[in-house]
């Protein structure tokens, strides 16, 4: 008896979905236009937006810098990934401000789409897209077109400059008007790139039907979307029908919030004050210029002045007329001669500048691979003893950065003076021994 191997076909994914500026749809997430940049636009498989509900006030209080250009890149990024953004517009608005450049009600999107004001009653259907909704389209005020310098910034950094990538904005209609202008449809980002064409995504544009409310547009559309069907949703009038209870219920959600917003603070500040602390770590597995500009702020914390480098130095601090003369080496094996001569050298150009005499400082964070529990062994010196007999000859003060590390928690904690650890630094020769009086 033969046997036969039978392959399921494996059911596609529903659509993930975000509709921005209507609420209340099921099989969705939905959003305010203010909430957009706390939300990852791209890990969504289409946006839908109403664009109606975005208002002047809205507008005003969402600035161009900082908000709308981050909603431009991250819809950028979902069109590069492959996902689809559709919006439901009126026509295009214009809001003149004192002291700015007019608004408008399409700063959201990744490139321009041209509206113009023209109205008629004549429509052709092309493609059979969205056809719950566009039934219900019976007269037009406006058709869409593609402007000329349409792609915005965020959009060109994502997909690549204009000299090396040819970019052009192709209309694909669902619907058009008697002479052959698009009222609703795709507007496709074609790019051509060393021959090759590729079409990027795009924006679906649907026409605003003012016989419709808000919420029953987008409820047409997202069944057409999504080919299940929406709940029934209430006129917006229904939100003024007083029910008993439900003030107190509202009045308890709030205190609650309000409870909320108040430990999520808290949290956030003790958040950034575990991270402010826990950032000195970097004194011992970081290396370059990282571990220069910890060091730097360590110094600077103990109670030092530090100044930018002269020469080939990583900086210079002083304290109480003392001046060290600071290289910093993070390495994968011991602290070698040559890193000596290094801060020897250092201090030489230092002393060339007419400042008084400087002290070589080399912070040393050797065996940064390893925990500090495992450095300083016979197979693992830090400073071996052929550098600190060199140090020692030319007065090189050598810190590990463990020690050191140790020294400055205890700083923290305050059982460690910042004087005391920057005075170890500047008297001291060979390996600094923090726990060491002058």
């Amino acid at each position: 008896m033969s046997s036969r191997s039978v392959t399921l076909e494996q059911p596609n994914p529903p659509l993930k979905v975000l509709v921005v500026g209507s609420a209340g749809h099921a099989h969705v997430t939905c959003s305010t236009w203010t909430d957009l940049t706390s939300l990852n636009l791209k890990d969504f498989d289409v946006i839908v937006f109403n664009v109606a509900s975005l208002d002047d006030n809205t507008i005003a209080r969402l600035p161009r810098h900082g908000f709308f250009d981050k909603v431009r890149r991250e819809l950028s990024l979902l069109l590069a990934s492959g996902g689809k953004i559709i919006a439901l517009t009126p026509e295009r608005r214009v809001i003149k401000q004192k002291s700015d450049d007019p608004r408008t009600n399409w700063e959201w999107s990744p490139f321009d789409i041209g509206i113009a004001l023209e109205a008629g009653d004549t429509i052709e259907t092309k493609v059979t897209m969205f056809e719950r909704y566009l039934s219900r389209l019976k007269r037009w005020s406006f058709y869409f077109f593609v402007p000329q310098g349409a792609l915005t910034g965020e959009l060109i950094d994502v997909f690549g400059s204009p000299h090396q990538n040819k970019y052009m904005l192709q209309l694909n209609a669902y619907a058009i008007n008697r002479y052959g202008k698009m009222l609703a449809g795709d507007v496709l980002l074609a790019i051509s790139f060393a021959g090759h064409n590729n079409i990027c995504g795009g924006v679906t544009v649907l026409p605003a039907i003012p016989e419709l409310e808000q919420k029953e547009a987008v409820r047409l559309i997202l069944e057409d979307l999504i080919g299940k069907p929406q709940q029934s949703l209430p006129p917006d009038w229904v939100d003024q029908i007083p029910m008993p209870f439900v003030a107190a219920i509202n009045a308890d959600i709030a205190q609650k919030n309000a409870e909320i917003k108040l430990l999520s603070d808290e949290i956030a500040a003790n958040e950034q004050k575990r991270a402010d602390i826990e950032k000195w770590k970097k004194l011992v597995y970081a290396t370059g210029r990282e571990l220069e500009q910890i060091f730097e702020e360590a110094i600077v914390k103990l109670g030092a002045q530090t100044t930018p480098a002269n020469a080939e130095e990583e900086f210079v601090f002083e304290y109480m007329g003392k001046f060290g003369v600071v290289e910093c080496k993070g390495v994968g094996k011991s602290v070698s001669l040559e890193h000596v001569r290094q801060a020897d050298s250092h201090v030489l150009k230092f002393l060339e500048t007419d400042k008084p005499d400087g002290k070589g400082v080399l912070l040393g964070n050797a065996w940064r691979n390893l925990p500090p529990s495992e450095r300083g062994a016979a197979d693992t010196p830090v400073f071996p003893t052929n550098v600190v007999k060199h140090a020692v000859q030319r007065e090189i003060a050598l810190v590990g950065a463990a020690d050191f590390l140790c020294a400055f928690c205890e700083f923290l904690e305050g059982k460690m003076s910042g004087e005391a650890i920057l005075d170890a630094m500047l008297t001291q020769s060979g390996i600094v021994d923090f726990r060491r009086t002058s």
